[in-house]
This record gives structure tokens, C-alpha cells and sequence, in this order.
């Protein structure tokens, strides 16, 4: 079984088109379009010049295992119901690498761990700008320290860029919705988004007021790096919207978002409206103690548009699993990799789990630039005053 082909479903949309683009570039006519439009995938590959193939898929639809002999890696980048596509694809021993920002498939995902190591096959999620590059953000901060107690992330997005429509509508769902579930002490609490506002100093973008958000990270570096409390808050590059959106939100407005002919309207005018920049910023703030005293660990990663970001971050783990020897099961982006910097190129590295089966493998994150900070904090009440309620 010769298995050489990467199909990104979702390929020729916003963020997919991205990741087919770098890969292509890296493996010529190795890597697919695929989507429900034959039409659409087929247009794309004329644009790549042929370099990326096309393929209708509908992802509602199981594929039979004689289907994935040729696929050595799936990358999905639409939003799905249940794992069921991706338990059939590690079944067949094929890797699998997932977008996906919802805490509650990312964990339905991880229960495939099993099955995964079973057939020998590897699948990562938490990949992205967020989740993805926060979490690998939290791990470099984290290792600097003996003990890593509180991980506060705030994340800056541009309300000029051109997002896809399912990432728009997530968003609106996001605050829109129910109370979501942190970790806070070690204990898990709930709380509402865009509420409980914190500044958060994004370097030449400024220092911004930021609100809680149900991103999936929150959940998962708890488990993975330890942090009795782990928060992450959202802000927009217009501080007029991000302000206002926390206004409605103290009023608990945003409920009337969830009605369908609301949000489609809303929807649409993201759609066609510019608001802002398409800058992103992402800094992370890691509290613990390091020889004895309490002190912060923290980075700040900035950039031009948060669909590339997300593009370039999959692209790079997809690089890695496609040509390295991963582990078998199922992974976040943290338990596989972390972040190197050399001359200001920002790279994805494997970690020591890879070592007994490939040399150390390195890819490029284009377009991001990484900076790192160190401070020393003698009373930690100033932190928890600062970062979490």
C-alpha cells in the first residue's frame, strides 16, 4: 500500500486554500482540494496551475477504507458534527490533522486516542492561531519556569480581514452563547463570555482591555502543562467594537445574536465590511516560581492576518507528520511540538517524543514574528488582581 496523498477538505476555502498553497509548494502534486464543489476545487486547481488536485467530498458521507489507501494525511478544515470521518480515518492508518476551534469535538477527537495507536496512525488538533499557536505560546513560557501555575492569554484579532463564513459565525455563536467551562484553582467554573474585562499590553498595538472567550485552550493546557488556572481573553483592533460588545454583554444582550435571522445579518455585514486592520496579536502571561521566587514568563506573538496565521501554523505540523515519524494517537500541538526562533524566522520543531524515531524535524511558520519576556513578581496578588477573578 503506497501511501503518498494529503487531502485537505475544505481546501479551496479560506484557511484551506492557505495550507494547500504551502504544501503544494513543498509536494507537487501530492496534495488535494477537496469539498462538496467539484466545480469550486476544480477552479482552484486551474489557479494553482494543476499543482493541487481537485476531488469532490462530502464529509456527511464516510469514505470505505479501500479509499484512504492512497492517503497517507487528512487535513480537515470544516467543522464537523461528531469524530465519525476521523475515527474511520485513523482506522485506516491514515494521519489526521484537525482545525477545529470546539472544545467539545477536540475532546470527543481525543477519545479516538485508542483506536489511533491501534492502527498506527497519528492525529494532532489544537492547530491553528487559536487554539494551536497560543498553546504552543503557553508551553515556551511555561518551560522557562520550575512550576507553572496561572496561563493568562489574551489574543488581538483585525476586524479588517476577510474571514470565512464558519469562522464568523462561530465567533457570533461564541458570544452569543451559554456560560463555557474553565479551569480556575484546579477547580472547574463557568463563566460568560465577553465579561470580566483585563488589560493586556500587545506592544505596538497597545495595551487593550480583553474578555473572556470560550476558545478550547483554556480547557486543554490545564491538562497538558498543569496550570491550576488557565484563561483566555479576546479583543478586536477597534477598541470602539470591543468596547461595545462588552457593553452589550454587562447587559446581557447578546442572547438576541442567537436567533438565525440575526446572526445571518450580523454575519453579513462582517462579511462586507471593513473594520479595522487585519493585525493579530497573541501574548501570553505564564506566573509561577523559578529558584524559590514567583516570577512571569511571557511572549507576545504578532502578525498580519489570522486566517494566514492559522494556514501556516496547520501547514507546518501538516509538513511534519507527513514526512517525520510521529508517535501514534492523538495529540494536541503541545505534546508534539514547541517553537524555535533563529534569525527571526519562526519555526515548528518536534519534541523528544520523536527522538527514537526520526532525527529532529524543523518547518516554517511564515509571517510571524515572536517575542519574549521576563519579570519577577514579589506579590501575586497583583497577578490574580490583573489576570483572573
Amino acid at each position: 500500500m503506497n501511501k503518498t496523498d494529503i487531502v485537505v477538505i475544505g481546501g479551496y476555502g479560506h484557511v484551506g486554500s492557505g495550507i494547500c498553497m504551502r504544501l503544494g509548494e513543498l509536494f507537487p502534486g501530492k496534495v488535494i482540494a477537496a469539498g462538496r464543489s467539484l466545480g469550486k476545487a476544480q477552479a482552484y486547481s486551474e489557479r494553482t496551475e494543476g499543482r493541487i488536485r481537485p476531488l469532490a467530498l462530502n464529509v456527511q458521507e464516510i469514505p470505505s477504507r479501500d479509499w484512504f489507501d492512497s492517503v497517507k494525511l487528512a487535513v480537515m478544515c470544516l467543522d464537523q458534527q461528531n469524530t465519525a470521518w476521523a475515527e474511520a480515518c485513523l482506522r485506516s492508518g491514515t494521519h489526521y490533522v484537525d482545525i477545529s476551534a470546539k472544545a467539545p469535538f477536540l475532546q470527543e477527537l481525543k477519545k479516538l486516542d485508542r483506536k489511533a495507536r491501534e492502527a498506527g496512525a497519528t492525529a494532532v488538533c489544537s492547530v491553528g492561531l487559536a487554539p494551536g499557536l497560543t498553546n504552543l505560546l503557553a508551553l515556551e513560557t511555561a518551560v522557562e519556569l520550575d512550576e507553572a501555575t496561572d496561563i493568562a492569554i489574551s489574543i488581538m484579532l483585525g476586524l479588517g480581514e476577510k474571514h470565512g463564513r464558519a469562522a464568523i459565525e462561530w465567533t457570533i455563536d461564541s458570544y452569543a452563547g451559554a456560560p463555557f467551562k474553565l479551569i480556575e484553582n484546579g477547580q472547574p467554573v463557568w463563566k460568560r463570555p465577553f465579561t470580566d474585562g483585563r488589560k493586556a499590553d500587545f506592544g505596538s498595538s497597545g495595551r487593550r482591555t480583553a474578555y473572556r472567550f470560550p476558545f478550547s485552550d483554556q480547557l486543554t493546557l490545564a491538562e497538558t502543562i498543569g496550570a491550576a488556572s488557565v484563561a483566555t481573553r479576546l479583543c478586536f483592533d477597534s477598541r470602539f467594537v470591543t468596547a461595545s460588545l462588552g457593553a452589550a454583554a454587562a447587559l446581557r444582550l447578546p442572547k438576541l445574536l442567537a436567533k438565525e435571522g440575526v446572526k445571518a445579518k450580523l454575519a453579513d455585514s462582517f462579511d462586507r465590511f471593513s473594520l479595522g486592520s487585519d493585525r493579530y496579536a497573541v501574548r501570553v502571561d505564564t506566573l509561577g516560581m523559578k529558584n524559590g521566587e514567583r516570577v512571569c514568563s511571557s511572549a507576545l506573538l504578532t502578525g498580519r492576518g489570522e486566517g494566514e496565521a492559522t494556514a501556516a501554523a496547520a501547514a507546518a505540523t501538516s509538513q511534519l507528520i507527513y514526512t517525520g515519524q510521529p508517535p501514534a494517537g492523538v495529540y494536541h500541538s503541545e505534546e508534539l511540538f514547541h517553537l524555535l526562533e533563529q534569525k527571526g524566522v519562526l519555526q515548528l520543531a518536534t519534541q523528544d517524543a520523536w527522538s527514537n524515531r526520526t532525527n529532529r524535524l524543523r518547518a516554517k511558520i511564515d509571517g510571524a514574528v515572536l517575542q519574549r519576556y521576563w519579570e519577577t513578581w514579589r506579590q501575586s496578588d497583583t497577578w490574580r488582581t490583573a489576570h483572573s477573578q
